[in-house]
C-alpha cells in the first residue's frame, strides 16, 4: 500500500505484504485527505510499477470512536463463563480450567489501529498463562500472555515483551496498535515497544478472556481476577486514553 500526501512523493505503509483485504492507516494522513494505491507482487518477482494517476484513491480520515467497541461487563452481549468463572460485583473471577468466551461477532472488534485497557490481578503465576486470546501465535488477531515473567503482546507474527508481571498485585496494562507500532505501558510506564510490519488480520472464532483457546491446556491457564477489560478502535496512550 503506498500513500501521497498533498503533492509530495509516494511512500510505502506497509513494510510486509498485507496478510488480509483490509488496511487502515492510523498515523500517515495526519488528519487530512490523503491519496491511496495497491500494488500487487507476485513471489519471486519484482514489485510491479505504481499505477497512473487514476489508479489512486483519495479518502479522509473518519474520527477515531472515542468509546469502547467492548467493555467486559456481565451484561456484555455474546458473553459466556465457562469452567466455573464468576463475577463477584464487578470483577471477573477466574479458577483453575475457567475463562470467559466472547462469540464471534458479538462486538464488531477492530482489526485495524486499537487499544485495551486491562485491570489485572494474578492469584498464580502459572506457566504462560494468556490472559487476553483474541488470536493466535503467528496467526490471525492477538493476545496477551505471562511470558518468562514478562507480558507477551504478540500479533501479526511479532511479540512486543516487557515488563515485570508479579502476582498478588493489581496491575493495570495498556496495549496499543497504530498501525506500525505495538506498545505495552504497565501503571503508566512504557515497557515494551516492537514495530509491526502488517496489521494483523481479523481474528474467526471466539475471542477469549482468561484461556488461550477453548481446549482449557493447563499451561496457558490464568488464574486471578479482572475488573475492567475495554478495546478500543483507536490507539491508546500510556494513561489509556
Amino acid at each position: 500500500v503506498f500513500g501521497r500526501r498533498g503533492g509530495g512523493a509516494p511512500e510505502r505503509l506497509n513494510a510486509a505484504p498485507l496478510a488480509g483485504t483490509r488496511f487502515a492507516d492510523a498515523t500517515f494522513h495526519g488528519g487530512a485527505e490523503a491519496r491511496y494505491a495497491v500494488v500487487a507482487r507476485a513471489p519471486r518477482r519484482a514489485e510491479a510499477a505504481l499505477p497512473e494517476e487514476s489508479g489512486w484513491v483519495a479518502a479522509r480520515p473518519l474520527p477515531a470512536p472515542q468509546g469502547p467497541v467492548f467493555a467486559l461487563r456481565p451484561d456484555a452481549a455474546g458473553l459466556a463463563l465457562r469452567g466455573g468463572a464468576r463475577w463477584e460485583g464487578a470483577e471477573l473471577c477466574v479458577p483453575a480450567r475457567g475463562f470467559a468466551a466472547l462469540a464471534e461477532g458479538a462486538v464488531d472488534l477492530p482489526d485495524g489501529p486499537f487499544g485495551f485497557v486491562l485491570e489485572v490481578r494474578f492469584d498464580e503465576p502459572g506457566q504462560m498463562p494468556v490472559v487476553l486470546g483474541f488470536g493466535q501465535y503467528k496467526g490471525d488477531g492477538w493476545f496477551l500472555q505471562r511470558f518468562g515473567g514478562r507480558w507477551r503482546f504478540h500479533l501479526a507474527g511479532v511479540s512486543c515483551d516487557g515488563g515485570e508481571v508479579k502476582a498478588g498485585a493489581w496491575l493495570r496494562v495498556v496495549g496499543a496498535y497504530d498501525g506500525r507500532t505495538a506498545r505495552l505501558y504497565q501503571d503508566g510506564v512504557p515497557v515494551a515497544e516492537a514495530a509491526v510490519p502488517a496489521a494483523p488480520a481479523a481474528a474467526r472464532g471466539e475471542r477469549l478472556v482468561g484461556q488461550y483457546t477453548a481446549a482449557g491446556e493447563a499451561s496457558y491457564q490464568f488464574v486471578g481476577r479482572i475488573r475492567r477489560f475495554e478495546v478500543y478502535a483507536r490507539p491508546l496512550d500510556a494513561e489509556g486514553r
